[in-house]
């Protein structure tokens, strides 16, 4: 009996390492991982869409005030959406896009030394400079030539790096 477990287990890890090779299979964990991590902020991907109602406190007539996400927590999920790690100028910019402006005379200078703090978020060598990504998360294959050269951290070429993420 344990001979059958003992060879069911080794081609499990065999079947988990071949599907992890699969880009399919690496978009299916990061959206999992990414749905729970909408549910740990205090809702589910259905829900998230709906206008938030507020609560009412039990010992007051007021509303409850619902916990704003951090910075960290608005940086991995713009960084789940663009799929590759980024400078801070280019977080930055993604975060304006999505309404969430960060302040202060040096923007990207304030989102760096908040990140760096987080847990949630690390920093990595990406494109041959310094870039933010989740942690946690496999870092996807630089693109080919090594083309990151401007300050925005976007890339010339047009091949998408989470098709070919490495694993951790």
């Amino acid at each position: 009996m344990s001979n059958l477990l003992k060879a069911a287990e080794l081609r499990l890890v065999e079947l988990n390492q071949r599907l992890r090779s699969m880009s399919v299979f690496r978009e299916m964990e990061a959206t999992r991982r990414y749905v729970e991590e909408l549910r740990g902020l205090g809702g589910t991907p259905a829900d998230l869409d709906q206008p938030a109602t507020p609560q009412m406190d039990e010992r007051s007539t007021t509303p409850k005030h619902s916990r704003r996400p951090t910075w960290a927590e608005l940086a991995v999920s713009v960084l789940h959406e663009i799929g590759r790690p980024v400078s801070s100028r280019r977080l930055v910019m993604e975060m304006a896009k999505r309404g969430h402006n960060v302040g202060g005379a040096k923007p990207e200078i304030n989102l760096a030394s908040i990140l760096s703090k987080a847990k949630s978020v690390t920093s990595v060598q990406w494109g041959g400079r310094k870039r933010w990504w989740p942690a946690g998360y496999a870092v996807p294959l630089e693109p080919e030539g090594n083309g990151e050269n401007d300050s925005t951290g976007s890339s010339p070429n047009t091949s998408s790096p989470a098709d070919s993420a490495q694993t951790l």
